[in-house]
């Protein structure tokens, strides 16, 4: 809340909305809606699922932007675990590419991570 009204000019600069008595905002119209008990629990699990704020959600919903829940926290373990198997795919296909030869023991690296791949995927997912 912004102490703005105050009297004492001494208090914007308290304000986190103000600097130097200057306005930071970049949005300076407010909007107040009323809502039943249906409709703000129904704003506060969408806002939860989604993993953002009222405002924020409001705002992408009045632009007409499809809001998709938020990935749960065990994504950025997936994706880091991906990353590393095709780091090890592509590390194997450039000792391939400057031989021009593959053996067994590199197909079958390649095969075995790939195959871990999807087995981390399925079993995580």
């Amino acid at each position: 809340m912004c102490i703005s009204a105050s009297s004492n000019r001494d208090a914007l600069f308290l304000c986190p909305d103000f600097i130097g008595g200057i306005s930071i905002r970049k949005r300076n119209n407010r909007v107040v809606v009323h809502l039943n008990d249906t409709e703000l629990s129904k704003l506060e699990q969408d806002t939860a699922t989604a993993g953002i704020c009222r405002e924020k959600y409001i705002r992408l919903a009045l632009m007409g932007i499809t809001i998709h829940p938020r990935p749960p926290d065990s994504y950025k373990k997936v994706l880091l675990q991906l990353s590393a198997y095709g780091n090890n795919l592509n590390q194997i296909a450039h000792v391939v590419n400057a031989t021009g030869k593959v053996t067994t023991d590199q197909l079958e690296k390649a095969l075995n991570l790939l195959e871990k791949t999807w087995d981390y995927v399925e079993d995580t997912l």
